[in-house]
């Protein structure tokens, strides 16, 4: 009995201690590079050679998740700095992130990302052509 009630307790204190994507998102995440595993054929060997040669020498991307749903992204490229605004949700029980940037900032209405794997340190996600972006937290 006491082996059983010790099994319960501790099956209680993981289910409570783990956070579900909603939580874990929010934060500042900066992004490290591709990752072109799961690429199909479709991207080019140019595409595949920039996305390689990605660096973060400039600053890079910063996305910035707020607990309201709101969105900063921070895009420091060439000199140059770019602020976007929008929002966020999460569809798909916390498994597709979609984001609704501001109509003046970008053409595109709604993208939608799939969240490969997500945790407290990395957020992979998976957008066209089975390309993973990969971006860590930013302690910031």
């Amino acid at each position: 009995m006491r082996l059983l009630l010790l099994l319960l307790s501790i099956s209680i204190l993981f289910a409570c201690s783990s956070k579900s994507n909603e939580e874990l998102i929010v934060g500042e995440w900066k992004m490290e590079g591709f990752d072109l595993s799961e690429a199909d054929t479709s991207v080019g060997e140019r595409q595949r050679e920039v996305m390689e040669g990605f660096s973060n020498k400039d600053g890079g991307l910063i996305l910035k998740f707020a607990a309201d749903k709101t969105l900063q992204t921070v895009i420091n490229a060439n000199g140059r700095k770019f602020d976007m605004r929008g929002t966020y949700s999460l569809a798909d029980e916390g498994n597709t992130l979609v984001v609704q940037m501001e109509e003046d900032q970008i053409e595109v209405d709604e993208e939608r990302s799939k969240i490969q794997s997500l945790s407290a340190d990395t957020l992979k996600l998976k957008v066209e052509q089975g390309v993973i972006i990969v971006y860590s937290r930013n302690p910031g």
